[in-house]
């Protein structure tokens, strides 16, 4: 019986840990990378109250002898710091006269309208970076503005990346009768990095679960194993996966396309296992693998968040499993693509996908959670 696919996430991220090594390195390289530390501000931003707008200034102490003239009033500059009890800031051009009295204030916006306060940005022990998020260039700006330069991050995630098939061969070789490249394996290894681990190698080998073994325990610069293929019943994988040697989390998911799919340890390193077909392989790594990344860097969120919106058409479901249906989101509504599991052309006319619930379908305008293809790692 398959595994429900929240129960399949759910043992992803039970079970998935590894150690990774720390490294400093600068501030300027550090977008997409992940915290390996609690970041906290040591200064406000602003540091001290600031004017907003060009004009001239009134202390409280001041608004009891009104009228005045203009000449009497300090000025200042956007971006000057202002010091004291000040209560207004008055633009220039809203003086048509060299006169400030109690009918012009009452024309103004409230007071202190035109102060930034300190802190209002940033406050001085406010958290920064949490322990295992994804620094974006934001952060960065944050960063940068507590005269951070360098920052302690994991390093990156190494992944092996396995396409299984008697017939693939890889990109430097001529086709012969029959052949296939290694086109899987190099598509969801680019993936991969986009979703921040890097790639140890990009192998293939025959359907054959002796080759594939020896091959497996061949790698040794890696935190992480991707095998694609060979996962029907009785094929190379499937047979596999039946060697003590491998501790099987879950093999076979309640997922449409990708249902083929497993995941083991060899030892201590995961193994995620997709099906050969295209389509099937890219949108499990993309549910299933985008899952196991996260959580080897600890992440707080080990899923991906979903937009809500509307399907612009009725999308059929089946009752014994979640569909994954990629599709376009135009910013209102979620248009699927027609495809079929074999098909591999069809994600780079997608910007992203939905995952159908249990239910009996989805109709016309009904709200689906769309997930976006994005760079998570930013």
């Amino acid at each position: 019986m398959k595994t429900p696919l929240s129960n399949a996430l759910s043992k992803i991220i039970k079970h998935s840990s590894t150690s990774l090594k720390k490294e400093f390195i600068p501030l300027i390289k550090a977008r997409g990378r992940i915290s390996a530390q609690l970041i906290h501000a040591k200064y406000n931003i602003p540091s001290h109250d600031i004017s907003l707008r060009d004009g001239f200034v009134l202390k409280s102490d001041m608004l009891k002898k009104l009228p005045m003239q203009t000449d009497k009033l300090p000025q200042v500059q956007t971006g000057s710091r202002i010091d004291g009890d000040f209560v207004y800031i008055i633009e220039k051009e809203r003086v048509k006269s060299k006169l400030i009295n109690q009918d012009l204030l009452a024309k103004l916006p409230r007071a202190k309208e035109f102060i930034k306060p300190k802190g209002e940005d940033i406050q001085k022990g406010q958290i920064l970076i949490n322990k295992g998020d994804t620094i974006n260039s934001f952060d960065v700006a944050n960063l940068a503005s507590q005269g951070i330069s360098e920052v302690l991050v994991y390093e990156k995630i190494k992944i092996a990346y396995i396409g299984v098939n008697d017939s693939i061969v890889d990109l430097d070789q001529d086709l012969q009768n029959g052949q296939i490249y290694n086109s899987n394996a190099y598509a969801i290894a680019t993936r991969g990095k986009v979703l921040g681990a890097s790639v140890s190698e990009i192998l293939h080998v025959k359907s054959n679960s002796g080759a594939l073994k020896e091959k497996l325990m061949g790698l040794k610069n890696c935190h992480a194993i991707v095998t694609i293929g060979s996962m029907g019943k009785g094929d190379c994988v499937d047979t596999l996966l039946e060697d003590k040697d491998f501790n099987v989390i879950f093999k076979g998911v309640a997922l449409a396309p990708g249902g083929l799919s497993g995941f083991s340890f060899l030892g201590s390193i995961p193994i995620l296992h997709l099906p050969g077909l295209p389509l099937s392989a890219f949108l499990g790594f993309e549910v299933l693998g985008s899952t196991m990344i996260n959580t080897l860097y600890g992440k707080r969120f080990a899923k991906h968040n979903a937009i809500k919106t509307f399907s612009l058409e009725r999308i059929k479901t089946q009752s014994s499993s979640q569909s994954v249906i990629p599709g376009f989101f135009d910013g209102s509504f979620f248009k699927p693509f027609k495809a079929k599991p074999g098909m591999m052309n069809v994600l780079n006319n997608c910007n992203g996908y939905i995952i159908t619930p249990l239910s009996s379908g989805i109709k016309e305008g009904d709200r689906v959670d769309f997930y976006p293809f994005l760079a998570w790692n930013d």
